[in-house]
């Protein structure tokens, strides 16, 4: 059969090519289309990822919250009640008691505290907030709070400040207290005999600032060299048997390097094997005015200033922690009537004029909260009264919260009571000052 040749014409050459170009772009067309589906399913499944993770946060911080309050709510009972068992002039065998119960609770408020200020710093909601300190009287309050766990162990506890040391500064009492408790209570349960020194010096100083050094040394076990980087890690301990059966969360260190980082500060360890480790972390403190109204805290109830002509109203759905405040109080001179949730409160409030109210977080029926910005926004005889907000929650987001319903200040359970002698004295003068 003869092959026959077939010429396209160049018209139709480009009418091909045109429908080649076609046939590609609708090809990419629908790659395209495919590409932005897959790229929605994506942005879909992200979204929820997303969602589900901001659930699980506010699950996890609902059940800190929660967690806190059962356990912080006991613990302010047992606290409270020892304080108050200190007043009734107890022999020398009972008070012994009496201060290994205050120091065992302490202990366990400590573990508590250092579960729920790990996620607060995980979650980034740890705030320094910076205020008047007498260091020299914290540092020997922090030394007689852990001298009975050496005492308990044979060994010696040594304070010693430099005199240069300026007597007042701001810095934040609270995380400053912890870092040390953290280090000392570390030391003590590391070491086997000898002593543990904390000492406090001044490293340079001028008329608006110093920078001091802390330092933590022990004679104990010591940390291996290749070792003394994991100590900061989470919930990590040394390999070795003889730290493994001194036990711990594996919290306190990790902690406490974080705090010192978010103060602005740099925390090192140095440590020898059988010899001993010492743990140094210096940071750069304002001065504050040595002739400041900064209160110092007292161990006597009866000592702490007292009221006169003052009424306060307690809201609180736990009895124990009314029989608590109503002691406190009466040792203060101060009237207290009692009432179990929110709604109570603001109905008392009708009938008598109350100079301020103690009001916790956690109520049945209606919260403190709520009732708080009830009597801000419903009460005409008592919408400026000063409100004190005490809860045994610590999440900022609930502070902030009694904060915005308008409490005039806060205190977390459980609490010293010259802090809270502290916070009613200023409010009632301020609403003193105020109405004169």
């Amino acid at each position: 059969m003869e092959q026959q040749t077939i010429y396209l014409s160049h018209s139709t050459y480009i009418t091909l090519a045109k429908v080649k170009s076609l046939i590609t772009l609708i090809r990419h067309k629908r790659e395209i289309v495919n590409q932005n589906i897959a790229l929605e399913n994506y942005q879909k499944k992200l979204f929820k990822a997303i969602e589900e993770k901001q659930k699980s946060k506010v699950f996890k911080e609902n059940f800190l919250a929660n967690m806190s309050h059962e356990i912080r709510t006991p613990l302010n009972g047992i606290i409270g009640l020892t304080a108050l068992l200190k007043e009734t002039s107890p022999n020398s065998d009972q008070l012994e008691i009496i201060e290994l119960m205050q120091f065992s609770s302490k202990s366990l408020i400590g573990i508590v505290n250092d579960i729920l200020e790990s996620a607060q710093l995980d979650a980034d909601k740890i705030k320094i907030e910076r205020s008047e300190v007498n260091i020299i009287n914290l540092i020997r309050k922090v030394c007689k709070t852990t001298e009975p766990l050496a005492v308990d162990k044979g060994l010696t506890l040594i304070c010693d400040v430099g005199t240069d040391v300026p007597k007042m500064i701001l810095a934040d009492e609270l995380r400053l207290n912890q870092i040390l408790v953290n280090l000392i209570n570390n030391a003590i349960k590391f070491t086997h005999y000898g002593s543990v020194c904390i000492s406090l010096k001044t490293i340079k100083k001028n008329d608006s600032s110093a920078v001091l050094q802390f330092m933590i040394k022990d004679t104990g076990i010591g940390i291996p060299k290749s070792e003394t980087s994991e100590i900061f890690n989470r919930f990590e301990q040394i390999g070795n048997r003889s730290w493994q059966k001194f036990g711990g969360t594996g919290l306190g260190l990790s902690i406490v390097k974080r705090l010192v980082e978010l103060k602005g500060g740099e925390l090192s360890v140095e440590s020898i094997i059988g010899v001993g480790t010492t743990f140094t972390f210096t940071n750069t403190f304002s001065l504050a005015a040595e002739g400041s109204n900064h209160i110092e805290a007292n161990n006597s109830l009866s000592d702490l200033p007292k009221f006169y002509d003052t009424l306060v109203l307690l809201a609180d759905d736990n009895l124990t922690t009314h029989y608590i405040i109503k002691k406190m109080l009466k040792n203060w001179s101060i009237e207290v009537d009692a009432v179990t949730n929110g709604l109570e409160a603001f109905e008392k409030l009708k009938s008598k004029n109350y100079d301020l109210i103690l009001m916790d977080t956690h109520m049945p029926i209606m919260d403190g909260i709520e009732a708080t910005r009830k009597i801000r926004e419903e009460s005409n005889t008592s919408k400026n009264i000063p409100i004190i907000s005490f809860s045994a929650s610590v999440l900022p987001t609930e502070k902030a919260a009694a904060k915005l319903a308008g409490v005039d200040d806060f205190i977390a359970k459980p609490f010293d009571p010259c802090i809270l002698n502290s916070k009613i004295r200023n409010l009632i003068n301020k609403k003193k000052s105020i109405i004169s």
